[in-house]
């Protein structure tokens, strides 16, 4: 056990001889306090619920309390199976299964050894990358020292000549992903038109009037263009400020982004990652990161991620649009009727797998032939 984590070992034995081995890491409130017997159970529990196959036998180190419950649960899980025998949990101790125990244990040690060692380096790793995207993009303090960023925002656009266009905010904190801070947006002042560096002002003007500091008294709400007000930001005004912007672009989405940060009056650095060189483009240089730099990887490893959350918003977008679009131009079924239809059946796809009968329950047995014959 090791702060919040438990790590386990677990041998796979067959005549006496190792076949194989699995480890695992546990994560805890309280491993230091956390029974060796309530670690070993949640493993047994977590691990045979999905496991395909059930062993004859269990060598566990330590005596469980509610070792009948166990076995039970093991040997349902081991019919469901297709798996005849009954399940035992044995505590050696001593002889061939005791030993057995042990080497699990100093497997246990030697994992918990290994993976520390993995993380730590992957963390000076990370700090370096900080520290080089720091100096690329010039974050210094008072005294000149390199500020490594600690909330980065990457900003993307999708959309196929305009249409469905969708806006992803993507934000990593110390350099690992924090998606409970992702944020989606719907563009909504440029609708159909392809105009990539309009939709990135809208969404980033969106996004950055919701600052603390810029949420105005409600007494003096402006609708937006994109028609949202003061009021909407004032609810929504605990988005963190940044403290490195990145838009998925070049020279043309910085600009659009350095209006955005002019016209709000914000001092916040902001660059852009133009895909072409996979350079970062600042305000007043260009920097090409070195081929295999950490900073070259993360940053690709924020704008990979802000590209595939867009992407994915979008093709939800432009799924729903679809099937409204295709339900529009059915004759005879007004939006009352599509409303009912789309709550009981979710999709177009639903409504066309449903029968004559069960719409006729919805929309009426007219309706329902009408509708039946175009879906046809």
């Amino acid at each position: 056990r090791d702060g919040k984590r438990a790590f386990a070992s677990l041998m796979m034995i067959r005549d006496g001889k190792v076949l194989g081995q699995e480890h695992f890491v546990l994560t805890l409130e309280q491993a230091a306090q956390t029974s060796i017997e309530e670690i070993v159970r949640r493993l047994i529990v977590t691990h045979y619920e999905l496991a395909t196959f059930i062993p004859k036998q269990l060598i566990v180190p330590t005596k469980l309390t509610d070792q009948d419950l166990l076995k039970q649960l093991l040997s349902q899980r081991a019919a469901s199976l297709g798996i005849s025998h009954k399940p035992q949990i044995v505590t050696p101790r001593a002889g061939l299964n005791k030993r057995l125990v042990s080497m699990a244990e100093e497997n246990a040690q030697e994992y918990r050894s290994r993976k520390t060692h993995e993380w730590e380096s992957r963390s000076l790793n990370l700090g370096a990358a900080l520290n080089k995207l720091a100096a690329a993009v010039g974050l210094v303090d008072q005294d000149g020292q390199l500020m490594p960023p600690g909330r980065v925002e990457i900003y993307d656009i999708s959309n196929i000549q305009g249409t469905s266009a969708v806006g992803s905010m993507v934000v990593f904190e110390q350099g690992q992903p924090a998606k409970q801070e992702y944020r989606r947006f719907k563009i909504a002042s440029l609708k159909e038109q392809p105009n990539d560096v309009g939709m990135l002002r809208e969404v980033l003007r969106r996004r950055l009037k919701r600052l603390p500091e810029l949420v105005l008294p409600a007494s003096t709400a402006q609708a937006e263009p994109d028609g949202t007000t003061s009021d909407d930001h004032k609810q929504k005004a605990n988005w963190p400020r940044p403290d490195l912007i990145i838009v998925d672009g070049g020279k043309p989405q910085l600009g659009g982004a350095l209006q955005i940060l002019q016209e709000l009056d914000l001092d916040i650095p902001v660059v852009g990652l133009a895909k072409r060189f996979e350079e970062l483009v600042t305000p007043t240089r260009t920097v090409r990161f070195a081929e295999g730099s950490g900073a070259l990887h993360l940053v690709q490893r924020m704008r990979d991620e802000a590209h595939r959350f867009a992407i994915t918003f979008h093709r939800e977008t432009r799924g729903k649009r679809n099937q409204k679009s295709l339900l529009d131009e059915i004759v005879g079924i007004g939006p009352a009727r599509k409303k009912l239809l789309i709550q009981k059946y979710g999709s177009l796809s639903g409504i066309a797998d449903a029968s004559e009968t069960e719409l006729a329950k919805i929309i009426g047995a007219k309706a329902a032939q009408a509708l039946s014959e175009q879906l046809r």
